[in-house]
């Protein structure tokens, strides 16, 4: 791979169209650990609507998912975060957004830019892996400018190309926080027992720990517990959220109902709890070394298989709630 290149052109270099740095907020982790929730946030303010970090992972559900290959690869983590995404951008008001899969033509992107509107992307530059945020093209629409999702992040130029990319688009009308909120808590309640069952995770993850040689020794073992670390780290970002989500949600609903939520939100807190309990904790330097201990594991395994308990009765609670008529 090519090394980056950062913002290596005259400023005003003749048909480039760019935002200026000051009108974006760049992606950072310290908002948050879910790229999608973090670039689209972005996105929306440019768009001047202001959303939560905790209420866009709610109505995505990503705050809900968790998603677990034998590799624990950072890919498999962000993958189907934007299944709610055309849904929750109409329900805030953006009815003319697109996610478009396949490349638009430069035209689109000009159109988006110049109305000072950057454009998540998933899958451009160094960072394919994850989120980024287009502010930039050039003349030909073969280059574009933009943040990776990064600690610090900084603009850098690349190939105009991507996975996938979400034009929000002007806005249409207001945002409907109670109908966005309805249907994310009715998709949540959908999830158990679905193909992206949350607790099914957690049991795939448990049987992965008990497994024998897991983490070879060596330079790539060690990685594979980074990523492992990783991973961790992203579901205690992404149940905070759900917590947070659970509670905003609740203060808007009648008193029984707000009280169940509650109850559900409490249980994602329980859920934080045990998490965080594991010794070593998270990305502790011993890590390494004490993670290829089958004993360390099991014992790993068994808070995982806690965690999946309280989720369990959590995710019952919110599936009751979603289906009940609503007044």
């Amino acid at each position: 791979m090519p090394p980056k290149r950062l913002f290596d052109t005259p400023r005003d270099e003749p048909g480039r169209l760019l935002i200026e740095p000051e009108s974006i907020t760049p992606p950072r982790r310290s908002s948050g650990l879910c790229g999608l929730a973090v670039c689209l946030q972005s996105a929306l303010q440019a768009a001047s609507l202001s959303v939560s970090y905790a209420e866009l992972m709610g109505l995505l559900n990503a705050a809900f998912l968790l998603r677990v290959d034998e590799d624990f690869s950072v890919g498999e983590i962000v993958e189907s975060r934007w299944e709610r995404l055309g849904s929750v951008l109409a329900e805030l008001g953006f009815g003319e957004a697109r996610v478009r899969e396949q490349m638009p033509q430069p035209e689109i992107i000009a159109e988006e830019l110049g109305a000072g509107r950057p454009l998540p992307a998933l899958g451009w530059g160094e960072g394919g892996g994850d989120w980024s945020l287009i502010c930039g093209q050039d003349a030909d629409g073969k280059k574009w400018w933009g943040y990776e999702f990064l600690a610090a992040p900084v603009l850098v130029a690349g190939e105009a190309s991507c996975r996938m990319l979400v034009q929000v688009g002007g806005k249409t009308g207001d945002a409907n926080m109670s109908a966005a909120r309805d249907a994310a808590i009715a998709a949540a309640g959908k999830l158990r027992l679905s193909e992206k069952d949350p607790v099914s995770a957690y049991d795939k993850w448990a049987e992965l720990m008990r497994r024998g040689g897991l983490f070879p020794e060596g330079p790539a073992g060690d990685e594979m517990i980074m990523r492992h670390e990783w991973l961790t780290e992203v579901l205690l970002d992404a149940r905070y959220a759900a917590a947070d989500f659970l509670r905003t949600v609740a203060d808007s609903l009648g008193q029984l109902v707000a009280e169940e939520l509650v109850q559900a939100a409490d249980l994602y807190d329980q859920v934080i709890g045990v998490l965080e309990s594991r010794q070593p904790g998270l990305f502790e330097p011993i890590v390494t070394d004490v993670l290829r201990d089958a004993q360390v594991r099991d014992e790993w395994a068994e808070l995982l298989q806690e965690a999946a308990e309280l989720e369990t009765e959590a995710l019952d609670i919110i599936r009751r709630i979603g289906a009940a008529p609503r007044p």
